[in-house]
């Protein structure tokens, strides 16, 4: 098979995000599933409407989960090009991201050995996989459209009209029913069973010689039932049922939660007849009659009934007043599915979403001037431990990215001794150096080689003290699971224990004193084995807190770089329509409170003061990009770089 139409570009994202997206979609339908099996759980007095409505719901929030799935996928590109933040944290934080880190859990494991593979496979096998599915898709599509030339063809083929009296009869029922739009009936030789075909001009279909064979109370019930079809609308809601079970055919959440709907359709429309005709039993002598009929006609139209079991549970149900419940094997499909989403979530929890790929890893540590906006900044695992005595000097970190070898650049803006110094170094040479704002020639960068090498020793100690930080924290988090664990252990231990007990003083009075002495001992284990569980919960939650609190540094950060982002391209903007700016690639500029520097010329102050109040007013900001090595938004000594 020739798949080379599948290379282009933008095809082949298209085919890869619609791959991912129906790959997506198994999982997201395991999640609609349990909790459509908890709908059935606790509506089982409830009216079928509501459970109609609860499943519909489930059906659309399923559908813009995977539509949601396939334009995130289809968007990747554009949104991982915004994605390159500036990591920033006030108030002497250190954040380091590090790749590759095994994974020391079952949800670890389960993402490295079974996610990850899955969705590379996928990826490396998109085109293969959709031209498959777009096959079965094209066959169960031509099935659907052929379904519906069918009921164009009953409803004008082999169809004869009922006596005036009938139509009579119909109108008068939908004036109780309250339906507006006409609806016509006639009678076919290629029907079995009542349906209903049409969304804008219905047409009720009733096999010939039913009309003369059933009492008039039974063909009341059964046309009611078709017109409360036509009410609720439910001709259109099948066809995207159909539609939906065509595309996820592979899904058996999805097929499942379908026929789950069709079934409370079904008992909707019973119930909205019963109410009109105010009596039940003329409707289940109709379904007891229609039992020997089974479906051959196409399912876009809406029978009166599918199958014999489907008939069956109606009667009961409209009998006994129960809804219908689980079945041995929808528990399971259930439970399996519970499980399954269980695993994958633990699997999801246990990802970092700021770690970045091992050809760019990156260490960001991010120091503030004592700020009282700052002030209310709590634990976070990775902040740096307080200064002792003889560790590293008095030093102020504004901003220090050091970058792989493969990047060769480190920049720093540090301030160390009183002074204040601005370093770029590339490959290990230093290629720029400003001390307290004064630049150094180049010929004199040997003389201050030893004080920038004793700065660059100080950041290194202060990462690595952060690092033990991290493992700390860690552990103790794998100390208190291994606390919980031994608690649920003691707490079973306990239990049987007094289980134990209970026997000992049924089978012999003669033991009852020591039977009894056991279960004291047994509550006490148990009560202490509560204690000790929720200690452990009480870790758990504080590590839980303190990632939240690390996560709202994080978006803080990034709304800061949004905003830079934003006035560095207006400011780009009005220097090229002053006329400033020919090659993007080769601009550089400085703009500060003092001076506006564009490619290495000073500007007039009529446009530097322009320029000034337009960006950064008399606020102690300087803008710089690509001036020196460096490109950054500084605002009140801490700097936003690149």
């Amino acid at each position: 098979m020739d798949l080379s139409f599948w290379n282009q570009s933008f095809v082949e994202k298209l085919v890869q995000s619609v791959c991912l997206m129906l790959m997506h979609s198994i999982w997201q339908g395991l999640i609609i599933a349990v909790l459509a099996g908890v709908v059935l759980w606790f509506t089982k007095k409830s009216k079928p409407a509501l459970r109609y409505n609860l499943l519909a719901g489930l059906l659309l929030a399923f559908i813009l989960m995977a539509g949601g799935t396939f334009w995130l996928q289809i968007t990747e590109d554009s949104r991982a090009s915004l994605s390159n933040a500036y990591e920033f944290v006030s108030h002497k934080k250190t954040t380091i991201y590090l790749n590759n880190s095994p994974g020391e859990s079952f949800g670890a494991s389960l993402k490295e050995f079974w996610i990850k593979p899955a969705i590379r496979f996928c990826t490396g096998h998109s085109s293969l996989i959709v031209t498959i599915w777009l096959f079965v898709f094209t066959l169960k599509s031509v099935s659907a459209a052929s379904g519906l030339f069918y009921l164009k063809k009953i409803r004008t083929q082999r169809v004869t009209e009922p006596d005036e009296q009938w139509e009579a009869h119909l109108r008068r029922l939908c004036g109780k029913m309250r339906i507006a739009q006409p609806v016509q009936l006639l009678e076919s030789a290629l029907v079995k069973v009542p349906m209903v075909a049409g969304y804008l001009k219905p047409v009720i279909l009733l096999p010939i010689g039913m009309l003369c064979n059933l009492s008039t109370e039974q063909i009341e019930a059964i046309l009611l039932h078709e017109l409360a079809h036509i009410k609720r609308r439910d001709y259109l809601i099948n066809l995207v049922q159909i539609v939906c079970e065509n595309i996820f055919f592979f899904n058996p959440a999805l097929l499942w939660l379908s026929g789950l709907i069709r079934e409370e359709r079904e008992h909707c429309c019973d119930d909205l007849a019963i109410s009109v005709m105010q009596d039940s039993h003329s409707l289940v002598h109709a379904l007891v009659t229609f039992q020997e009929y089974s479906l051959k006609g196409p399912t876009a139209g809406l029978a009166f009934s599918r199958k014999r079991n489907h008939l069956l549970d109606r009667i009961k149900r409209i009998i006994y007043q129960n809804n219908k419940q689980l079945n041995a094997m929808e528990k399971l499909f259930v439970t399996l599915s519970l499980v399954a989403v269980t695993a994958f979530s633990a699997a999801m929890t246990k990802s970092d979403p700021q770690r970045q790929p091992a050809t760019d890893r990156q260490i960001n540590a991010s120091v503030a001037i004592q700020n009282p906006a700052n002030q209310h900044a709590d634990y976070h695992p990775d902040t740096l431990p307080k200064k002792k005595t003889g560790a590293i000097s008095d030093n102020t970190i504004y901003s220090a990215n050091v970058y792989s070898a493969s990047e060769g650049v480190s920049t720093y803006h540090v301030t160390s001794g009183g002074k204040e110094y601005q370093i770029v170094k590339k490959a290990g040479k230093i290629i720029s150096l400003d001390i307290d704002g004064k630049e150094i020639p180049a010929d004199q960068y040997d003389l201050y080689e030893k004080e920038v090498d004793q700065i660059e020793q100080e950041i290194k100690v202060a990462h690595e003290r952060a690092e033990v930080e991290r493992r700390n924290a860690d552990e103790m988090r794998a100390k208190a699971d291994t606390e919980r664990a031994n608690a649920e252990n003691l707490r079973d231990a306990a239990e049987q224990s007094r289980l134990h007990a209970d026997d000992s003083r049924k089978a012999a009075e003669k033991i009852r004193e020591q039977a009894e002495h056991l279960r004291h001992q047994a509550i006490k284990l148990r009560e202490e084995a509560e204690k000790m569980h929720i200690a452990a919960g009480h870790n758990r939650e504080e590590a839980e807190k303190a990632r939240e609190k690390a996560e709202v540094a994080r978006q803080n950060a990034e709304k800061d770089r949004k905003e830079f982002e934003k006035k560095q391209n207006a400011l780009i903007k009005d220097l090229s329509d002053a006329g400033l700016v020919k090659d993007k690639g080769s601009l550089s500029y400085k703009l500060s409170q003092e001076e506006l520097i564009v490619n290495g010329v000073k500007q007039p102050d009529d446009f530097h003061k322009k320029m000034k109040a337009k960006y950064i007013q008399d606020q102690a900001v300087e803008m710089v990009y690509n001036f020196k090595g460096r490109t950054g938004y500084t605002v009140s000594g801490m700097i936003y770089s690149r």
